[in-house]
């Protein structure tokens, strides 16, 4: 009688234990945290650098713009050259050569 119940005893403990062991394996492939949440979280991460690099790039050039644009850097023969032509003025000692063909 005592052997039996000893054997139902590990039969139960047994079967508990693969329950347990089932239900972390499913967790660690399937859970919260498991690893198809760890291949999105890989991808998710690798586009946000794609994005932050692109942003990178664009700052760069924003940057580089706001650089011209500082008094210390600007070329003034260019900006009277580009001030003219924009504004179409012309000075007095100027001389316009018209080409046309």
């Amino acid at each position: 009688m005592e052997l039996l119940r000893l054997k139902k005893l590990d039969l139960l403990v047994s079967v508990g234990c693969f329950v347990l062991l089932g239900y972390f394996a499913w967790q660690a492939e399937r859970g919260t945290r498991g690893l198809t949440y760890n291949s999105e979280l890989n991808t998710r991460v690798k586009k946000l650098g794609n994005d932050f690099d692109e942003i990178k790039s664009k700052r760069k050039v924003l940057e580089d713009k706001v650089a011209e644009l500082r008094p210390n850097t600007i070329d003034p023969d260019l900006l009277d050259e580009m001030a003219r032509k924009t504004l179409n003025y012309v000075s007095q000692r100027d001389v316009i050569v018209n080409i046309s063909n």
